[in-house]
């Protein structure tokens, strides 16, 4: 060993024995000679790798850290499916959340500064040590910078944690693709904002919404329509215009065609905004639209998803059009028992229709040893499932309020609140709306149909309380008309299966498809000319007798033919008839 490194060895260990030092002697030595052999002649090279490699940590380890981040941010459910297991959140969805995190709004009220700093220690002040975390070792950099900066003056003397600041907000915060019912797509221009309340309000989320639209240069942050309040918010945020998807896809007959009712009872007539046949459960219905709105469709597609069971002899429609424009063409067709346009022909028809749910009541009795209740009729070609289709019908109702048909109007309500189990039905379509009308036909309209029309309080009237605001708006709906191919017709909102409004479009069909379904099916039947609005009321339509007039004091009973125990739908017809004659009095 070299005198000089002696002397180094000595100051290294100044209290070993010789032997000691001259062990160490030898491993010096040999760790010199390796310098020699190896690294001085590369000295040059190995700097050069350790600056690569120096590097390459600093360049791969944020994106293992990004990457795993966006593992951790996926959305979607990972099942058995190996393709799951490593499914990532999009990059514009994971760039839009580190933009959306440098929110200062947001995180001073999900996890403000002052949770996350703390005193230097003694130790980290003699060192030096940076009052800030290293932001490069974040998943969101740009929000870790951001915090750094707006708390710089307030961390002199202490430690801000920022990494873990960030963090615990990501925590709370997270973007995933928007469905396609709300102009989902494409991720890089809209997506869905999910936000964990976390013990804050709805009312203190709605404060820095302009926030969170400024912070992501949003044209549009709505809420989406039940996910508002509760555990959480989730808004839909657009960085250009959404096209509703329902607007895009125009179905038809094809549609009807390729998806046949299986049963009288459920008839898939429209699409819901995932793009998925929707079927419309067979109940009292009402359509409610303005001219041009498309309240014609769903008119013509039950009928063609019904015309199967007609020819089975289960199913009957009966229809009043007093504009003669919807139904008149199936005057042609054996689809209808009959079709009426005039005041006295309509009178005389909803007499009909009540007789014939009279004598079904009396011919649906009780089975208890077969667990037979009474409380449902199955249809057959003895008692088929009736359809009483009427166009027009507020306008009908206050015709015959006009003209003192009060019978009729109670023979109607009486139908509503008791046709159900018996296989009798009303479908009606209007374009005006009445409160005082509407108000007692609602409780018994199990499908109620809103597509465009002008007002709010009808909008939740059928959709429910607050409906519009949640999103549920049919009053938004762009008119539909020629000069735009009608790219809005038959749109429109029902109530779902779960009970939450839901988007749909209806199936168009075309007059040529309209003519060729009532060509499949020719005979004429035994459709009625109208009269004068106001002519007598006429004798019996039908060889079933209609009822006795409830508006003349007869009762439920009297009119089935004697006194028998009240059902509960019985009870219920008296009092909704009770309220009818209370509104029609003021």
């Amino acid at each position: 060993m070299a005198p000089h490194m002696r002397k180094i060895a000595a100051s290294i260990w100044p209290e070993k024995t010789i032997e000691e030092q001259n062990g160490g002697n030898i491993m010096l030595d040999t760790i010199y000679s390796l310098y020699d052999l190896w690294i001085a002649p590369n000295l040059w090279a190995i700097a050069i790798a350790l600056a690569i490699a120096i590097l390459a940590i600093r360049i791969l380890l944020p994106m293992v850290i990004r990457g795993f981040a966006r593992w951790k941010n996926y959305s979607g459910t990972r099942n058995f499916n190996p393709s799951t297991w490593f499914a990532m959140q999009s990059r514009p969805l994971f760039r839009a959340q580190s933009i959306l995190l440098a929110s200062s709004g947001l995180r001073e009220l999900f996890a403000p500064a002052s949770n996350f700093i703390r005193d230097l220690t003694d130790q980290e002040k003699e060192k030096g040590t940076m009052g800030f975390g290293a932001a490069w070792l974040s998943p969101y950099p740009r929000a870790v910078k951001a915090s750094i900066k707006a708390n710089r003056g307030m961390a002199r003397g202490k430690k801000l944690d920022a990494t873990g600041q960030i963090r615990e907000l990501a925590k709370q915060i997270t973007l995933a693709p928007l469905d396609k019912q709300f102009g989902g797509g494409d991720d890089s221009q809209h997506f869905e904002i999910s936000i964990d309340l976390h013990g804050h309000s709805a009312d203190e989320i709605a404060r820095i919404e302009g926030k969170i639209s400024s912070q992501l240069d949003l044209v549009d942050l709505s809420p989406i329509p039940g996910h508002r309040g509760g555990r959480g918010m989730a808004y839909q945020a657009h960085r250009t215009a959404p096209v509703d998807a329902l607007m895009k896809e125009k179905i038809g007959a094809d549609f009807l065609m390729e998806n046949p009712a299986k049963s009288p009872y459920l008839l898939p007539i429209c699409i819901n905004a995932q793009m998925e046949p929707r079927g419309l459960p067979l109940h009292h219905t009402l359509i409610l639209g303005t001219t041009g709105s498309g309240k014609s469709s769903p008119l013509n597609d039950i009928i063609f998803q019904e015309a199967e069971f007609v020819e089975q002899g289960v199913v009957e429609f009966y229809g009043i059009d007093p504009k003669r424009s919807e139904l008149r063409p199936y005057e042609g067709s054996w689809l209808f028992k009959d079709v009426v346009y005039g005041m006295q022909e309509s009178v005389q028809l909803i007499g009909h229709i009540e007789g014939l749910l009279t004598k079904r009541s009396k011919a649906n009795p009780m089975n208890l040893s077969k667990g037979q209740l009474g409380r449902q009729m199955k249809p057959s070609k003895t008692h088929p499932i009736v359809i009483l289709m009427i166009d027009e019908i507020l306008s009908l109702v206050g015709d015959l309020q006009t003209n003192r048909q009060s019978a009729s109007i109670n023979q109607l309500t009486k139908i509503m609140a008791m046709g159900r189990s018996l296989n009798i039905f009303v479908v009606g379509a209007t374009q005006n709306a009445d409160k005082s009308i509407l108000g007692w036909m609602r409780p018994n309209i199990g499908n109620a149909i809103v597509l465009r029309q002008p007002s709010v309080y009808y909008n939740d009237l059928f959709l429910g309380a607050g409906a519009a605001a949640q999103g549920f708006d049919s009053t938004i709906i762009a008119p539909a008309n020629q000069a735009n191919q009608y790219r809005t017709a038959g749109m429109g909102y029902m109530l779902g299966p779960t009970g939450e409004p839901e988007k749909i479009r209806f199936a168009y069909t075309s007059d040529a498809e309209i003519a060729a379904l009532i060509q499949r099916h020719p005979g004429k039947g035994i459709a009625t000319a109208p009269s004068s609005p106001v002519a007598p009321v006429p004798a019996p339509y039908a060889p079933t007798p209609a009822a006795p007039s409830l508006a003349k004091g007869v009762s439920l009973q009297e009119a089935a033919g004697g006194p028998r125990p009240v059902s509960a739908e019985e009870s219920r017809a008296e009092q909704m008839m009770a309220a009818l004659r209370r509104s029609q009095a003021r």
